[in-house]
């Protein structure tokens, strides 16, 4: 699913992505996984800290990946069917990045649907859920 309001890493949710947007989440020595952290910038909640959320759908060539501060373009690859990036070498800083992303949904139930003329339907009771492990 597309989220008009929240698809980029850029703390708006809508502005364009860049490398410094969000620390990546640190699998392995050489392997990170993106992720958004909301409300940077601004005091953690006490109850919730900062929540975070793993992007497993980056949308296909919009990750931006910097090393230290720096930003880099070649040595890593990026998994866009599971949000992975993975270095060829294990980078000697901290690692984080950007990109555009849609966020997996599943329909809670079935649901009806009426035509009310040709190529316009109407459709009631639409409930989207998250898929968190897609």
């Amino acid at each position: 699913m597309y989220c008009h309001d929240d698809n980029t890493t850029a703390q708006d949710g809508v502005s364009a992505p860049t490398a410094l947007d969000c620390t990546l989440k640190q699998i392995t020595t050489t392997k990170f996984q993106l992720q958004k952290e909301y409300g940077l910038g601004k005091t953690a909640l006490p109850t919730v800290g900062r929540p975070k959320r793993l992007l497993k759908k980056p949308q296909s060539g919009t990750a931006v990946i910097a090393v230290a501060g720096v930003v880099v373009t070649t040595g890593f690859t990026v998994d866009y069917t599971t949000g992975e990036v993975t270095f060829a070498v294990a980078p000697s800083g901290a690692v984080t990045g950007g990109c555009r992303f849609d966020i997996p949904c599943a329909f809670s139930a079935a649901f009806d649907v009426s035509a009310l003329e040709r190529g316009l339907r109407d459709v009631a009771g639409i409930t989207l859920v998250e898929v968190l492990n897609p």
